[in-house]
């Protein structure tokens, strides 16, 4: 199962400062931030008029190294533990005379939140050999009826790891999801106004906690899928972060909060996240509450179309539209229900081994043309709504088709209210509008074109590198400064040109981005090709280079000896697959080191 995976590769890990393999429970480091990426993916300015307003969503990325608490602590100085004892007047000064932030000293990931480690105490406890490194044993059979996550899960709750867990200076990811997106929404603020683990002054909100973090797992599976468009792949940290976030929630703080909680989500229209909290208080039946949504879903106004409409060519866009998005939704179905239960009976479905876990349906080869995604999206619909494995041969269930399993539910099914049972303080009407299937905008053709699609219309790059110094008019002079177009900064997100000249400083691009971004700033220099980063939370730049390059590799357009440059393939999907799980603390070492300078002396 997917849970055992994790679980195998977990008890490898020790401290990566001190290396003591004492039995001191362990943290995950782990990375916080905002990103918009997924809601400009949804291309929703094709369809109306004027700028938009794009929403941030929390991002959390775990390298998969581990410290003690105590390491932790020594590593952000004595200073830091006076001022934590100090009292609420003495927070102020926490950010400023004492850091909040670590590397990791392997990965030089800059962490900002430590996570529970995952435990299998209650295993130890029943009798039942637990996971060693040199044997790989796992428990056989089921254990009390229960799946690894429900034990796991149960464990987790009465862990010492979860009071070490507040001993630290450190924020935990559930208090700094909740603030990082608070910051985004108010337009970005300084590291000093995040109010610390501690403070006094600060009222605990669990219904915005819980709230901010079943939509960031929910981020991260949608922004692992949108990876996989690009021609990326579901890596093992998105679903470590996944299960991490997933056990840390305690249920009896959703049992207590699950009115506002459902309040909050049927206003946000976020069905799956109603489908989260359902399966997180009930885990034992995760795997009928799946097959019901999944079975609403089919149901429901929007999947209708797959059933009375042919597709024609490739660019269909009703039919590609829907089909694209329903792939998404199923894909996070079944991130869901692989995690929470252990058996996994199609062998078209996933591959586990060697520390990996591979989705056949999930990977950018299942999306090559549309007769494979209908193929991807069969059998995972076949997964999900739980059709038996011994229901003929692998060959005959190869010629189940879309349109007979989607017909043959609707028929079964009797719509939306009838297959879906909330046991959850929400309205049926509620209920049938919060379960569809919202159709894509924008065709989906193949990865590369996709690629060159969203650097197109997303960040205004075309392919060649030539007509972007045609399209920004490389004659004409700065309205700022009257220098040429060597000290000007393109915004990627909205087009507008910025200037760089080292006696204007950071403020121009600091403004700016709180008008145009809800997260970071994104500028690129055509005549230098380098982008410019600009981080809002904590007032850092960093310089990265850019896209283009010529059949050489060369990438400085004063140096390419009269060749061409256009898109690098390999750049740009490292730059798309950073940009939409918005990695840029834990790829680009330059974060760390961050240069004061002006955005005109790179």
């Amino acid at each position: 199962s997917v849970t055992a995976v994790l679980l195998l590769r977990l008890m490898e890990a020790e401290c990566c400062m001190c290396y003591d393999t004492t039995s001191e429970p362990l943290l995950l480091l782990g990375s916080v931030s905002t990103s918009d990426s997924l809601d400009r993916l949804e291309f929703n300015d094709l369809e109306q008029e004027g700028p938009l307003q794009h929403k941030a969503r929390a991002h959390l990325y775990l390298c998969g190294h581990a410290v003690h608490t105590r390491c932790a602590n020594k590593a952000l100085g004595p200073l830091a533990h006076v001022l934590s004892q100090g009292g609420a007047f003495l927070h102020p000064l926490h950010s400023i005379l004492a850091p909040t932030e670590i590397n990791c000293p392997i990965c030089l990931m800059l962490c900002n939140v430590l996570c529970p480690f995952p435990t299998m105490d209650c295993i130890e406890k029943q009798g039942h050999p637990v996971i060693s490194s040199s044997g790989h044993s796992m428990p056989t059979g089921p254990i009390d009826e229960s799946s690894l996550f429900q034990i796991v899960h149960r464990s987790m709750q009465d862990a010492p790891v979860m009071e070490k867990w507040k001993a630290t200076r450190i924020q935990d990811p559930h208090r700094r999801i909740c603030w990082a997106l608070s910051s985004a929404k108010s337009g970005g603020i300084s590291e000093s106004a995040i109010p610390t683990e501690r403070s006094d002054a600060v009222p605990e909100e669990p219904v915005c906690t819980l709230f901010g973090v079943l939509q960031c797992i929910r981020t991260l599976m949608c922004a692992s899928l949108e990876c996989v468009k690009v021609g990326d792949s579901v890596r093992y940290n998105d679903l470590l972060a996944m299960f991490c976030l997933m056990v840390s929630l305690k249920p009896r703080a959703l049992e207590e909060n699950k009115k506002q909680l459902c309040a909050a989500l049927v206003e946000e229209g976020d069905g799956f996240c109603l489908l989260l909290v359902k399966t997180l208080l009930q885990s034992r039946d995760v795997t009928m509450f799946v097959a019901e949504y999944t079975t609403a879903l089919l149901c429901s106004d929007s999947c209708a179309q797959l059933i009375t409409t042919v597709m024609e060519s490739e660019s269909d866009l009703p039919h590609n539209g829907l089909l694209i998005a329903l792939w998404r939704e199923l894909g996070c179905l079944t991130f869901l229900k692989a995690i929470m239960t252990d058996t996994v009976e199609y062998d078209d479905l996933m591959q586990v081994g060697d520390g990996q876990v591979n989705f056949f349906p999930l990977t950018s080869g299942a999306l090559t043309d549309l007769a494979s995604l209908r193929r991807a999206v069969t059998v995972m619909l076949l997964y999900l709504l739980n059709v038996p494995r011994d229901n003929g041969s692998q060959n005959e269930r190869s010629k189940i088709t879309l349109s007979s399993i989607v017909r043959s539910v609707v028929e079964k099914g009797g719509g939306t209210d009838k297959c879906l049972q909330w046991d959850l303080p929400i309205c049926p009407q509620d209920a049938r509008a919060l379960v569809q299937c919202k159709r894509h905008h924008v065709a989906y053709e193949g990865v590369l074109e996709w690629r060159h699609f969203i650097l197109s219309r997303v960040f205004r790059l075309p392919n060649s590198h030539t007509q972007l110094l045609l399209d920004v008019k490389a004659n004409a002079p700065c309205s700022v400064c009257d220098e040429m177009v060597v000290c000007r900064w393109m915004c990627c997100l909205c087009g507008k040109f910025l200037c760089g000249a080292s006696q204007l400083g950071h403020s121009e691009f600091e403004l700016h981005v709180a008008a145009c971004s809800s997260a970071i700033g994104i500028y690129f220099c055509p005549y230098k090709n380098c982008f410019l980063v600009q981080f809002t939370r904590n007032r850092r730049f960093a310089y990265l280079p850019g896209l283009y390059s010529d059949q050489y590799g060369q990438r400085k357009p004063s140096k390419s000896a009269g060749c061409s440059l256009t898109l690098c393939n390999d750049a740009s999907l490292k730059w798309l697959s950073v940009w939409i799980r918005s990695l840029w603390a834990v790829e680009y070492k330059v974060v760390t080191q961050i240069r004061r300078t002006s955005p005109g002396q790179t």
